[in-house]
C-alpha cells in the first residue's frame, strides 16, 4: 500500500526549533531541520528513488556523492535552509529533503529544491515539506523563490500550481523558470 493511500494531514505552524508531524500508516512523518550525521541516510534515501525522480531532481542522471551531501548537511544556514522529511521503520529514514539557497545577488530571492522518495509521492509529503521551506523563508525575509526544473515534471508543476501562491513561468534554455511570490496576495 502507498502512502498516498493512508496519509493523515495536520497542519502544524513551522518554526525551525520545532518538528512538523503528520501521520502515515500509523507512523510519524517528521519534518525537521538537518542535521550533520543525515548525510548518510539522505545518501541511502537516493539510492532507493527511481531514474525518473534523481533526472527531474538533479536534471540528469547523476546522484550527488556522499561529500556533496555532507558539505549540504553541515552547512551553517547562513546561505539558506535544508529540510529533511524522515519516518521510523523501525530506525529513522530519510524519505524526503527541501532546501533553498539564497541569491547572493538578491537576497530576497533564493533556488529552492525538493526531493521526495518514490514510495511517498503523491501523498502530500511534497506539499507539507515545501511548506514549512516556505514559511522558513519568509520568516527570514525572502520574498521569492526562483527555480529551474523539467518542463515534463507535471509533479513540481502541480504542486506550483496547487500551492495558492501567485507565480509566472517561462522558458530558458529548455527548461522552466518559474518564479514564486512566498506571500499570498
Amino acid at each position: 500500500m502507498l502512502a498516498s493511500e493512508f496519509i493523515q494531514e495536520r497542519t502544524i505552524a513551522w518554526s525551525a526549533d520545532k518538528d512538523r508531524f503528520s501521520q502515515v500508516s500509523g507512523a510519524s512523518v517528521t519534518i525537521r531541520t538537518v542535521r550533520q550525521s543525515d548525510a548518510l541516510l539522505i545518501k541511502e534515501m537516493h539510492e532507493r528513488l527511481s531514474k525518473e525522480s534523481i533526472y527531474f531532481r538533479y536534471l540528469g542522471p547523476n546522484k550527488p556523492t556522499l561529500e556533496n551531501l555532507q558539505r549540504l548537511c553541515s552547512s551553517d544556514g547562513k546561505a539558506g535552509t535544508v529540510l529533511v522529511t524522515t519516518v521510523e521503520e523501525p530506525d529513522e529514514k530519510v524519505i524526503g529533503i527541501a532546501h533553498y539557497c539564497v541569491d547572493p545577488l538578491d537576497p530576497t530571492t533564493a533556488e529552492p529544491a525538493v526531493i521526495v522518495e518514490d514510495n511517498y509521492q503523491g501523498c502530500g509529503l511534497g506539499k507539507q515539506i515545501m511548506s514549512a521551506l516556505c514559511q522558513d523563508a519568509i520568516q527570514r525575509g525572502l520574498e521569492t523563490f526562483t527555480t529551474y526544473i523539467e518542463p515534463s515534471n507535471y509533479r513540481v508543476v502541480g504542486l506550483i500550481k496547487n500551492s495558492g501562491l501567485r507565480f509566472e513561468s517561462r522558458y530558458s534554455d529548455g527548461l522552466k523558470e518559474i518564479r514564486v511570490w512566498l506571500k499570498r496576495n
